[in-house]
């Protein structure tokens, strides 16, 4: 409480009241140290209210990374080989909580991916263009994993769209565990207009000294905590395209009734030229294809890798509504992007690195009797395009020791699935 002396004030007014020879200019001379006085003390007590809301604001920071933090201690969940600690929902997005919006309906697609910290930012395009749920797996590792922290929840306080839509898992190698975690309750967000410092690591996933990017396990990490029954696994930086998810959504509840549960609906995938303009529909696709703004994903890194699915015929499909346009029987080394029931065959974690992690996976859903069907008016792009020149240097050492690899799994296969007549080739 504030001790306020009267008796002063009372000093003043009787001199005022009983000086009559008190002249004009000293009256105003007084009248002008009274409010210069007044204005400091509203000053002080104005700078005490920003103070202690500045306080407020950072103890609301430190709880979100504190919330974090708990979580990891509490999680006691290894990946199938014991080699990573996974954290799921680390971060949950607004519309999961149990005290949120009502959970997602029957229909709905969750897009599924994941990333290290230097292109976690993409997830914000990723979540105003697709308006939807999605899950995304961290990777991270010693320290980095406070600064992974740090970017969840300064993206959740700056970008709305990601807090309502965005769930967060994280995963670490068991023996990289972070030695300031301790020391990682008091940490503040960076402001919104620093955030883009904390991704400017050069290091590509690829390139971690001698820890392995375990892609595929971080990948069914994501599925294995969506609450959806559709997914959509793609890459974080790639975008969908504008209303794919309400389309999907009327057009499975009707297809539902006569397609196969076992059908991944294939979603034709391209690259951009970076600060290209995203095409409204397919019409401004093809436009911008014919204007070599846009090409084929993978165009020049593996063309084989994307051709069966065919772009000329779809092409020239009307992309008026979404439908099934051609069925395509899968072939070596197709790997498209599709969505599907998120009850599928998991990913072979084994595959890490570069090469096979996605192939393997659409071969095994070949292999288990899954109709791969090309939707018509639906399109996946890459921001950039891909260039051979542009890999990490390890990448052919690393696609022949997956391709080995593969090898090994499409035998694995045939015990799998013995009844099978669908092989991998």
């Amino acid at each position: 409480m504030y001790n306020l002396r009267m008796p002063r004030l009372t000093y003043l007014k009787i001199c005022c009241c009983n000086n009559s020879r008190l002249s004009l200019p000293k009256l105003i001379l007084v009248l002008l140290v009274a409010v210069i006085v007044l204005q400091g003390v509203h000053m002080f007590l104005l700078s005490r209210i920003q103070n202690h809301a500045k306080r407020e604001s950072k103890t609301a920071d430190n709880s979100e990374i504190g919330e974090m933090i708990k979580r990891i201690y509490e999680s006691h969940e290894l990946d199938a080989t014991g080699s990573y600690h996974v954290i799921a929902n680390v971060a949950m997005c607004e519309k999961c909580l149990p005290t949120g919006a009502p959970m997602y309906e029957k229909y709905e697609i969750t897009i599924v991916t994941q990333t290290s910290l230097n292109n976690l930012h993409h997830i914000v395009n990723m979540a105003s263009q697709w308006q939807g749920p999605i899950g995304v797996t961290v990777f991270a590792f010693d320290d980095g994993i406070v600064n992974v922290l740090i970017a969840i929840a300064t993206l959740r306080k700056c970008h709305p769209v990601v807090l309502k839509t965005v769930t967060f898992h994280l995963a670490y190698p068991l023996h990289r565990f972070p030695q300031n975690l301790n020391n990682a309750y008091d940490t503040a967000l960076v402001s919104c207009e620093e955030l883009p410092k904390v991704f400017e690591s050069k290091v590509p996933n690829y390139s971690f000294d001698d820890i392995q990017y375990p892609h595929n396990m971080l990948r069914n990490v994501a599925v294995k905590n969506t609450k959806t029954e559709f997914i959509f696994m793609i890459d974080i930086d790639m975008l969908p395209s504008l209303g794919l998810r309400k389309d999907f959504s009327k057009f499975i509840e009707v297809a539902d009734r006569f397609l196969p549960n076992l059908t991944a609906f294939v979603i034709p995938s391209f690259e951009a030229k970076l600060n290209v303009s995203f095409p409204a529909d397919k019409k401004a696709l093809l436009k911008q294809w014919d204007a070599g703004e846009i090409r084929p994903f993978y165009y020049e890194v593996c063309w084989k890798c994307q051709r069966h699915t065919d772009y000329d015929t779809w092409k020239e499909i009307d992309g008026s509504q979404l439908k099934i346009a051609y069925n395509v029987p899968w072939k070596d080394p197709w790997e498209p992007f599709f969505i599907t029931r998120r009850f599928m065959p998991t990913f072979d974690e084994r595959f890490k690195q570069y090469g096979f992690n996605r192939i393997s996976h659409v071969c095994e859903l070949h292999v288990a009797g899954y109709t791969l069907s090309v939707l018509s008016n639906a399109f996946l792009i890459h921001q950039g395009f891909k260039q051979p020149e542009k890999f990490h240097s390890t990448k052919t050492k690393e696609l022949n020791m997956n391709r080995m690899l593969f090898r090994k799994f499409k035998e694995e296969l045939k015990m799998k699935y013995p009844y099978s007549q669908k092989r991998c080739y």
